[in-house]
């Protein structure tokens, strides 16, 4: 489903579930590392009852994915297995996004037992040498761990002809020496992962220094507003995906009475935002964003899972 700043979309085409604030890395690029180190921190994990309610709803719109990232690592939450295979029992296809770094046999297999519809690992390096600076792990062998946990998930999948997708990612800096490490990591994967992600840097809202494009004066409205739908794992919904301060610009809370996704999504708050961005006024969060991505229309990330399971229909016919 291509979306455009002129539909009226009455349900999103993903939602996007923050599983956990909790982390195993200490990623340079995520601003995980500085919320973690506040003293009003303390660890979360969506509830049982959150997500159940999300996939309930879900299972009326065929169209929308669910995708399971987090303020942290998501494969720290116990019950996400449970999770995957509740969803793929009612028919809503889900996305995992991880580091990979917890992904051993036995949850390879559990995952793909669930049902799994595509699962994207994050590396962001092409030696450990990165790695070790990027990802800030203290497990001097974190890369090469990664990197075999997601070679055997790939056999394990060919092994059963499992329709799960998997792909890995790299946040790309925006400097020779990011774009020459994209490039090699690209190379290493090409032929083994279904699919190698090119993501950009961001500063999350401005918690981030980073080397992200100047917002034009002349923008189109962001493609968020349209087509992602953000729960954190309190259950609270912020506007943005890049936000993951607690209560900040906070647009709705599952856990209210009567509160769901459709009727905060259509609700006065989300049409507001877009009916300003239209018209070319960029308020809250949006107002001086330096993470704005006027590619998204184009290239969404559905392209993606899109791309892959046509390719694996063609592969497995």
């Amino acid at each position: 489903m291509i979306v455009t700043p002129d539909m009226q979309t009455s349900f999103p085409p993903m939602v996007v579930a923050a599983l956990t604030n909790v982390c195993t890395h200490a990623c340079i690029h995520c601003p995980q590392r500085h919320y973690s180190q506040k003293k009003d921190f303390n660890p979360h994990y969506m509830s049982c009852d959150c997500i159940e309610n999300i996939v309930d709803e879900m299972a009326h719109y065929p169209h929308s994915l669910l995708r399971f990232c987090a303020w942290g690592e998501p494969c720290l939450h116990p019950n996400l297995t449970d999770f995957v295979a509740y969803a793929h029992s009612r028919n809503v296809k889900t996305i995992l996004l991880t580091n990979g770094y917890l992904l051993n046999e036995q949850l390879s297999q559990a995952l793909l037992n669930a049902g799994l519809t595509l699962i994207e690992v994050s590396i962001d390096a092409a030696s450990s040498e990165t790695y070790t600076a990027v990802r800030c792990c203290n497990d001097p062998a974190a890369f090469t761990k990664v990197v075999d946990n997601v070679e055997s998930m790939i056999q394990l999948r060919n092994a059963v002809l499992s329709s799960t997708s998997i792909v890995v990612s790299h946040v790309t800096w925006p400097n020779e020496a990011g774009e020459m490490e994209f490039r090699e990591f690209e190379s290493s994967w090409d032929g083994k992962a279904d699919e190698v992600v090119k993501r950009r840097l961001t500063s999350f809202c401005g918690t981030l220094d980073s080397e992200s494009v100047a917002v034009p004066e002349n923008r189109v409205p962001c493609y968020g507003l349209w087509a992602r739908f953000n729960v954190n794992p309190w259950g609270k919904v912020p506007i943005c995906y890049n936000q993951w301060e607690k209560d900040k610009w906070i647009i709705g809370d599952l856990n209210e009475p009567q509160s769901t996704i459709t009727s905060i999504w259509t609700g006065e708050q989300f049409n507001q935002l877009r009916k300003q961005q239209k018209k070319g006024i960029y308020t809250g969060p949006c107002e001086n964003c330096t993470d704005y991505n006027p590619f998204a229309w184009e290239h969404p990330f559905e392209e993606v899972v899109w791309k892959v399971e046509q390719n694996k229909k063609c592969k497995f016919s």
